[in-house]
């Protein structure tokens, strides 16, 4: 898909105007964008529009973006099980073996948790975690931070690490026919 086509389907989309203006300013053809871009955030969201796309395969992509903050969750509150919970429930269920109610009741002890785990690290000013559920490509990204610079870092790293896991987990999403 070329570069006008595909800012038009983004627009229609209503992707977010930092999106936008990257693939407008890239100029390269969908494929060439998806293989280019280093915003999981993105990524995430455009998996989660696109139809050839599962909610089971996208829970798996995500599941594996929010691990890359448990570290960071465990470290603070290590008898705090739920986040790792629900990423173990999310991996069951991109793999069929959990059901949608399995990982609505995980997705809620974890959030439950993160929101707990941001009221401390508010309260303390210390690193706040992460919550495993539905969005956890983005908020993965605010992993840990102690200055403004190394969070700045850290979450472009992560968001690095991100578009990578979707770029495996869907190598072919804007792949055109030969």
């Amino acid at each position: 898909m070329e570069n006008k086509v595909f800012v038009r389907k983004l627009k229609k989309l209503e992707a977010c105007t930092d999106a936008v203006e990257w693939v407008t300013e890239h100029g390269g053809a969908a494929s060439d964008c998806w293989r280019d871009c280093q915003r999981g955030d993105w990524m995430a969201w455009l998996a989660a529009k696109t139809k050839s796309i599962t909610r089971r395969q996208l829970v798996g992509a995500l599941a594996d973006c929010a691990a890359l903050s448990l570290k960071y969750f465990e470290a603070e509150f290590p008898s705090d099980r739920r986040v790792r919970d629900c990423l173990e429930v999310c991996w069951s269920y991109s793999r069929g073996s959990a059901t949608d109610k399995e990982l609505a009741a995980a997705a809620d002890a974890s959030a439950s948790a993160a929101y707990a785990a941001y009221a401390a690290a508010s309260a303390t000013d210390a690193a706040s975690a992460t919550d495993a559920a539905y969005a956890a490509a983005a908020y993965a990204t605010d992993a840990a931070y102690a200055t403004d610079a190394a969070y700045a870092a850290a979450r472009d790293e992560t968001l690095s690490q991100c578009a990578e896991i979707f770029r495996k987990a869907f190598p072919d999403l804007f792949k055109e026919p030969e």
